[in-house]
Parts: structure tokens; sequence; C-alpha cells
């Protein structure tokens, strides 16, 4: 089972086109983190767990979603009513109080990742205007579901290859959450 996640692309629909079409005919599910710019009932968007960020105007938009998939609990939010720019620690205690082990989040355009108190934090950057120590780099992730106790992150650039030095292997520690 894999997950997309994707966050950031203030409007720019072509990029979001390229992604999910290099992923059409596989089984995916594909997450927004907010900051689309589009509307909630945009086609575009129809398949996505999708929240709001801060540079969404639609009110249909959630602020929070959670799914499960492969037995484990996700949450879905933009990061900016947790404060992440100031670190995740917000992030990881909310995403804990809804029973979420993984909280996918944006804001920041940085890529991160973290097991913070129990949760696994991953923001998969942005895909048009990065930040950070990968700031010339669009990006996206995606997490790979082998079991519920085993997970693997992957980030990938905007042509599709993965980022080397970006990938993580998971297990599931009973006491510390996913962990690498």
């Amino acid at each position: 089972m894999k997950i997309v996640i994707v966050s950031d692309n203030h409007g720019q629909e072509l990029t979001l086109r390229k992604i999910f079409d290099h992923f059409s005919g596989e089984k995916v599910t594909f997450v927004h983190t907010g900051d689309s710019e589009f509307p909630y009932k945009d086609e575009l968007l129809s398949h996505c767990v999708r929240v709001t960020g801060n540079c969404d105007y639609d009110t249909n938009y959630p602020e929070v979603e959670a799914f499960e998939e492969g037995g484990i609990r996700f949450l879905v939010t933009h990061g900016h009513m947790q404060a992440v720019n100031s670190g995740v620690y917000r992030l990881a205690k909310f995403a804990k109080e809804q029973g979420a082990q993984v909280a996918f989040y944006g804001h920041t355009h940085k890529l991160y990742e973290e097991t913070y108190d129990g949760v696994l934090c991953m923001n998969s950057g942005s895909v048009s205007y990065p930040r950070g120590h990968f700031a010339m780099t669009p990006t996206y992730a995606v997490l790979t579901i082998h079991s519920k106790s085993e997970i693997e992150l992957q980030y990938f650039d905007m042509k599709h290859q993965p980022l080397e030095e970006l990938r993580y292997e998971y297990h599931l520690d009973a006491e510390r959450g996913f962990i690498h």
C-alpha cells in the first residue's frame, strides 16, 4: 500500500497533474496537506484526502482529516494551527490525542521527518516553492506500508527520481512509535 503526500502547490495545477498522472493505474492514497489554493470541490483534488492551509480560503476544507490504512492511523493537517514553524511537538501532541501514529503536515515548505513522543511527523516539502536545505528541489513523498509495524518513506523530486539520501525505513516500537 502506498500513500503519496503532496503539499503547498499554491495554485500550480500542472505540478499536481504530473504527480497524479505518474501514479495513474496504481492503487495509491493521495494526501494533500494544504495550500493548494483550489476550491475544495475542484475535480483535480477530488480523489485526495485534503485539508485547508493558511492560503486556502474555501471554507469547505476541513482543518484536520484522519484515516486508517494498513492498520495504521494517520492524521492530516496543514500545521499552521499547531505552530509547526517552531517544531513538531504541538503537532505530535495533537496527533496523539487523535490516536494517530503518523501525522502528515505542510506549511513550512521544508521536507522533514521526526518521530516525536511516539508520533512520526512528516512533511513532504513543497511541490512548487520549497524552502530549507532542499530549497532548489521541489519534492513530494511516498510512504509505503509493508505491514502495520513496517513502513518506508521516500522523498522524490518532480522528475519522480528518488532522493537517495532521503529514504527511511521504520519499524514500530511499542513505546517509541515508528523509528528508524
